[in-house]
């Protein structure tokens, strides 16, 4: 099955489905989109508010894309709610995708929830994703991060072009937060589509270190929320500068929110700060340790899958000294026009050592393939040069088997080999525990 971005098919199953009314922030973005959403659920919920939360894609269970104030719908809850969305959608003829249907899925979980507010993430682009099927009426504010090339085959080939797909989710009469740009042009196109559907455009601020020495533990910022009339004094528990950003623009909607006075007398300074701190989000310049056979293998596991978020996960390494002859195991989509060169020249240096994998079938997805081995090897070599080493194995599994006693894995390139990873440390753990 391809991908056909259209509005048709899930406003037609909504429609079947009982009506949403829920409060929704909408969250569209090339980068930084699953950080946002996660920095706002985990500060609204310490709030005392019942949030729901909706991610794509899906980490290591199709369901655990869906939480209710941060915690993965059941397998049971989701299979419940996903037969009778499916049942519907067969009913009326609706032909709905498969990620439609999941997109369904959740809003009908976050309804019959009554989850005080709903944070929805953007699956791909924004004017045609499922999501932006949601009412005018219940969004409450939207927040776009930073944009970059990706997708092109379906936004565009220019940033501006990309931009306004993304600024497709404005909506009359609404805020939308946008985050600092790496160029006027992707600003000014953003502020064309807002202008011209009666939005309000509010450019994030910038979050700052509290600290001047960085820190691969944590981050302690500071970020100015006018509405509030005080600046939020806090510490980022996710790793890497960009993650400065990505805060700017959570506090940005929540400071908005306040604004619109939509929960009145429940967001404090306190418990956003205290939310924060509170913030994880798997996959994501995550580290972890993992026994294999006796011998502790330390990692760290990171979505990087285009080539901004491949200098982020690049600039990382290097604050905290990685900076030569790393080791890596890789696995990139296949997602023409990018190229596996492309993602992989900002992170590969000179004598670095890299084994290349697939990654496991993706649930519900089955459009999502890896990029063949021999062209990911070919471009690996033409990186790291005669001083490195490529290789390829068949899975993450004898991948680090064979890397087994370097000091420090870097497994990067796709979430879907992340969650190979992270599925494989939870059978790890099972057995341990057996």
């Amino acid at each position: 099955m391809s991908i056909d971005l259209s509005l048709h098919r899930i406003s037609n199953l909504l429609v079947k489905l009982p009506q949403y009314t829920r409060p929704t922030i909408h969250i569209a973005g090339t980068n930084g989109k699953g950080s946002v959403t996660s920095f706002l659920s985990h500060a609204l919920h310490r709030c005392g508010l019942k949030v729901g939360r909706f991610n794509s894609p899906h980490l290591m269970d199709v369901w655990d894309c869906i939480t209710l104030n941060n915690k993965s719908v059941s397998q049971k809850e989701y299979a419940e709610a996903s037969s009778f969305v499916t049942q519907t959608d067969r009913e009326n003829e609706t032909n709905a995708s498969s990620f439609e249907l999941l997109t369904a899925t959740a809003l009908y979980i976050f309804q019959k929830a009554q989850v005080d507010v709903a944070v929805v993430e953007v699956g791909m682009g924004g004017r045609l994703d499922a999501t932006n099927a949601i009412p005018d009426d219940c969004i409450a504010i939207s927040g776009i991060t930073s944009i970059d090339l990706d997708h092109q085959q379906f936004l565009g080939n220019t940033l501006p072009e990309i931009a306004r797909e993304k600024a497709g989710i404005a909506r009359e009469g609404k805020t939308v937060v946008l985050s600092s740009q790496s160029s006027d042009d992707i600003i000014s196109a953003v502020k064309d589509v807002v202008d011209r559907v009666g939005g309000r455009l509010v450019l994030a601020v910038d979050a700052t270190l509290r600290k001047e020495d960085f820190s691969p533990i944590t981050q302690s910022v500071s970020a100015n929320m006018a509405h509030f009339g005080a600046s939020l004094n806090t510490v980022i528990p996710m790793f890497g500068s960009h993650q400065l950003q990505n805060l700017g623009v959570a506090v940005t909607i929540i400071d908005e929110i306040h604004r619109q006075d939509l929960f009145p007398k429940q967001l404090t300074l306190e418990n956003i700060s205290e939310g924060i701190k509170e913030t994880t989000w798997p996959g994501r310049l995550q580290y972890l340790s993992l026994t294999i056979d006796g011998t502790k293998i330390p990692i760290l596991a990171d979505g990087a899958h285009n080539p901004s978020s491949a200098r982020l996960l690049s600039t990382y390494l290097d604050s905290i000294g990685r900076t030569s002859r790393r080791s890596f195991i890789i696995s990139l989509s296949h997602s023409p026009p990018k190229t596996p060169l492309s993602v992989l020249e900002p992170l590969l240096r000179k004598g670095d050592t890299v084994v290349v994998v697939p990654f496991s079938p993706v649930e519900g997805m089955p459009w999502v393939k890896p990029v063949a081995l021999d062209v990911l090897e070919e471009a690996a070599r033409s990186l790291v040069g005669d001083e490195g080493r490529v290789v390829r194995e068949s899975s993450v599994i004898p991948a680090l088997e064979w890397l087994r006693g370097e000091d420090f894995v870097v497994v990067a390139g796709s979430l879907y080999l992340v969650a190979d990873l992270l599925r494989y440390q939870r059978d790890l753990e099972s057995i341990n525990t057996a």
